[in-house]
């Protein structure tokens, strides 16, 4: 969000973002860039989330999906950070499973598997009909957070903002990120190799 606004836009859109390796835009980045006159939309996920609990404040909502939260519509949020919303207690949001941790880990010895954030699925007439595509399919995805991981440590636009100089330095970093970053916070606070052991909100 800070990189895009060195550019002066007009308008932003907002339709995903990180998850689990760095927190996702943040309400604040948000509010800032409506403050300073820009136009700031969100759809489809992060995107629709955001827009859902900024509307007040003049965020624009599209799609079905910002619709369903706003109206409460969506029995069911699948998310790596709780909404602003749950952590404001309000009574309407409320955890699928009374103890997360509990039912993650269960679910792990059960299958061996970590809950899934994001799937990608191909056809199996596809699959059978074309064997290669399963394997380019993974391999394009996994050169694409290649270079998205790459991008995560140029922090020049960042250094612009809050830096007199315009260079970038550590001390420009938004400091939740910065920290949320060296603390290698998991899912739900499981404990990473980096050695954080709580993250939960």
């Amino acid at each position: 969000m800070l990189r895009a606004l060195v550019d002066r836009p007009r308008v932003i859109g907002i339709v995903d973002g990180y998850f689990e390796r760095v927190p996702a835009v943040w309400h604040k980045e948000i509010l800032w860039a409506m403050s300073r006159g820009v136009h700031v939309l969100g759809a489809a996920s992060m995107g629709a989330l955001r827009a859902a609990e900024l509307h007040p404040f003049g965020m624009v909502g599209v799609g079905a999906i910002f619709e369903g939260f706003r109206d409460g519509e969506l029995d069911a949020l699948f998310t790596a950070r709780a909404p602003s919303s749950f952590l404001r207690g309000q009574p309407h949001i409320a955890r699928l499973f009374a103890n997360t941790r509990e039912a993650e880990l269960a679910y792990f010895k059960k299958t061996g598997l970590f809950p899934i954030m994001h799937l990608i699925g191909i056809r199996r007439t596809l699959a059978e009909k074309h064997p290669w595509l399963p394997v380019a399919v993974f391999k394009a995805f996994e050169q694409s957070k290649t270079a998205a991981l790459a991008a995560l440590s140029d922090t020049s636009a960042t250094g612009a903002l809050g830096h007199p100089s315009g260079q970038a330095s550590a001390s420009a970093a938004p400091r939740g990120r910065r920290d949320a970053h060296q603390l290698g916070c998991g899912r739900h606070g499981f404990k990473t190799p980096q050695g954080a052991k709580s993250c939960d909100p």
